[in-house]
């Protein structure tokens, strides 16, 4: 990364601008999964128990069980990037920041898939291979007032836009036709843009004896990229977790934060978060909730207390404690006949078309001490 700072007009614009590369290769490596003659997913006589009968090929002719998920992924991606954030002074009390950033990102995927129980490479191949790639550009962007009417306040208004390239989470399947393939039937997952819009304040009480700080934020995801539960008659639960689209989702909430010195030895903290999500399309998401999702309740509370000891050392004891709200696991696969994934369908969605296994984590506390 390059940048340059600078001051115009007297000081009244401060201005930061530069540009950055990034480039990463990304490997996960050849593994596979052995699955022993006798487990629970592969039966005593050889049998997936999930298909009693059908004898699935052990491509790797491993005689102990079978062998599953045979393959090694590749993934180089470029990213560069123009930026250019400036503050301007209005008065000693007003400050706006805007800012721009122009971004490119390129990104070249392959895969291998070998010969094993869950698949079959074409006719005369041990293997077959795909790869993909494509690239994306976009400008993202800030706007930020806030007023400082004294050195123990500020409250300000900001709203912003970010992007996030698109990825590729694909697994080869048998309907792969050749040893090496490429082209559009390998689709990227599209890129991730939000919109945050944002208020709050920062402020100290009491000659600083205080901090109380409060922020309201309300975001608004196109697209948002995330783990998602992925139909496949492979997996011994009928599907696995893959990054996705989540399609659009809209999360708003508020987050407080206060510490108080009660003498110069003795300090009281606590904060606390609320957070409310939207899911546009459950079809389109797999699920009616997020994954990972926030816990849309949350708060802690405690002290601390410092001790000045006689040999110069200092000792230090505190307590407190933290609360996390309910957090639902993975988002869960819609069950296809229920014509959720058709247009249009049945709205709105029932409990009943989500059929996998998911779980709600109840809330818990933690005490420290």
């Amino acid at each position: 990364e390059f940048q340059l700072n600078s001051s115009f007009m007297d000081e009244r614009l401060d201005l930061v601008t530069g540009m950055n590369y990034f480039y990463e290769e990304a490997e996960s490596p050849r593994n596979y999964l052995l699955q022993a003659t006798g487990s629970s997913i592969f039966g005593a006589l050889g049998l997936p128990v999930t298909t009693p009968g059908n004898q699935n090929p052990n491509g790797n002719q491993w005689i102990g069980g079978r062998i599953t998920g045979d393959n090694d992924t590749n993934q180089d991606s470029t990213s560069w990037g123009l930026f250019m954030n400036g503050t301007f002074h209005i008065t000693d009390m007003i400050n706006f920041t805007g800012g721009l950033r122009f971004a490119h990102d390129q990104k070249d995927y392959s895969q291998t898939e070998y010969a094993s129980a869950d698949f079959v490479p074409a006719p005369g191949t041990t293997s077959t291979t795909v790869s993909a790639d494509d690239s994306w550009s976009e400008t993202d962007w800030r706007a930020t007032l806030d007023i400082q009417p004294t050195d123990n306040f500020m409250a300000y208004l900001t709203a912003s836009k970010a992007y996030r390239a698109g990825s590729y989470a694909y697994a080869i399947l048998d309907r792969v036709p050749g040893p090496d393939q490429s082209g559009d039937f390998i689709q990227p997952i599209p890129p991730e843009q939000v919109i945050n819009y944002e208020a709050g304040f920062r402020s100290d009480w009491f000659d600083s004896r205080l901090r109380f700080n409060l922020t309201y934020f309300d975001m608004d995801y196109s697209d948002r990229q995330n783990a998602a539960a992925v139909a496949d008659a492979n997996a011994p639960t009928g599907f696995i977790i893959q990054l996705s689209n989540q399609g659009d989702v809209a999360i708003d909430g508020v987050e407080l934060e206060a510490q108080l010195a009660v003498t110069n030895s003795f300090t009281l903290d606590a904060s606390a978060g609320w957070v409310d999500t939207a899911i546009a399309d459950v079809c389109v998401n797999n699920g009616n909730f997020l994954f990972p999702s926030p816990a849309e309740r949350s708060y802690t509370f405690g002290g601390r207390y410092d001790f000045d000891l006689a040999s110069g050392a200092d000792l230090q004891a505190s307590l407190n404690y933290a609360y996390t709200g309910a957090q639902q696991t993975h988002p869960g696969g819609v069950d296809a006949p229920s014509g959720c994934a058709r247009s249009p369908g049945p709205f709105p969605p029932t409990p009943e078309w989500f059929t996998d296994s998911r779980y709600e984590l109840p809330g818990y506390g933690l005490l420290n001490a």
